[in-house]
């Protein structure tokens, strides 16, 4: 049953013993706890070199499958390993700012230069900078002396940057 990718939980209730002894027996019978064969999410992440959000994201649209899927532990056969490095090389992951691949261990841009500019304001997509300008303007109705004295003197440092 452990093989099949059963927890420890699902065969004690299945045999009618606790978690604990089905550890025990497992330690005493065979030496280990372990599935053989199958691979946790965190030894897939290590072994492919990717992040484990990487995997869950493929996860979610399908290209990978676990063999058995806990609430907890996902077990996947080792030839995910080459569907997901297969996937990857015909897929390669882009950065968001400049369009380039991106390098190993990298997942939203490819350089320090590229997230600094993906980070500017000018830079967000319309629904954040229209969330940031809503919530702007409740703060402005909320505090109207704080907002006042703050475009006193934004209008103080422009003029002075224009002289």
């Amino acid at each position: 049953m452990r093989q099949a990718g059963l927890s420890l939980e699902e065969i004690g209730s299945r045999l009618g013993i606790s978690r604990q002894a089905v550890e025990e027996q497992l330690l005493k019978y065979y030496g280990s706890t372990e599935v053989y064969g199958l691979l946790t999410l965190a030894e897939l992440a290590r072994l492919t070199g990717y992040s484990r959000d990487y995997i869950i994201k493929l996860k979610r649209r399908g290209f990978i499958q676990p063999v058995k899927s806990g609430q907890k532990n996902r077990l996947y056969k080792p030839e995910t390993i080459a569907t997901i490095i297969i996937y990857r090389d015909r897929h390669p992951p882009r950065c968001r700012m400049c369009g380039r691949p991106l390098p190993p261990r990298r997942s939203v841009f490819c350089s320090q230069a590229c997230r600094a500019e993906g980070g500017r304001f000018k830079n967000r997509p319309q629904a954040v900078k229209d969330r940031h300008r809503e919530r702007m303007k409740r703060w402005e109705r909320a505090h109207p002396e704080q907002a006042k004295e703050i475009h006193r003197r934004a209008a103080r440092k422009y003029r002075a940057a224009r002289h």
